[in-house]
């Protein structure tokens, strides 16, 4: 009989990222897929975009502008779906550092909204199609 232990984080490590800017404006939008490592099989191909420019004009402080991000966990998909939304400084942060050659990947950590039964051996468990709230993001970025 299999253990499933709660977890409320996902860590994983980068496979790749590029910087894709779409539309006559280049709108950026970071897509990295990551391999997970604390979940035995499977990938999170992951969207981060900055906080819109309409948004930021509206808030005075730029400060006010809440992080956000969503994870959709499939049944049926080793590929889990991630979509973040950052202020356009930590935005650029993440860019400039996820961009430099290191010889050890990057790796994050996903703090999740909800507890995940994963078990001892790796395995996720769920029923069906979940969506939960990312709370926190944690970024490793090797410097040698």
């Amino acid at each position: 009989m299999r253990e499933w232990l709660p977890t409320a984080s996902i860590n994983m490590t980068v496979q790749s990222s590029e910087l894709s800017l779409s539309g006559f404006d280049a709108i950026p939008c970071l897509n990295v897929m990551c391999n997970l490592t604390s979940i035995a099989r499977g990938r999170v191909a992951m969207r981060v975009k900055p906080a819109s420019d309409r948004n930021s004009a509206q808030n005075e402080n730029a400060a006010v502008i809440q992080s956000s991000g969503r994870l959709d966990i499939f049944v049926d998909r080793a590929v889990m779906d991630a979509e973040i939304v950052l202020p356009a400084a930590a935005f650029d942060r993440l860019c400039r550092g996820i961009n430099l050659a290191r010889a050890r990947p990057v790796a994050l950590t996903m703090d999740l909204s909800e507890n995940l039964s994963v078990s001892v051996e790796g395995d996720l468990k769920i029923a069906d199609d979940i969506t939960l709230n990312i709370t926190d993001l944690t970024w490793t970025l090797p410097l040698s």
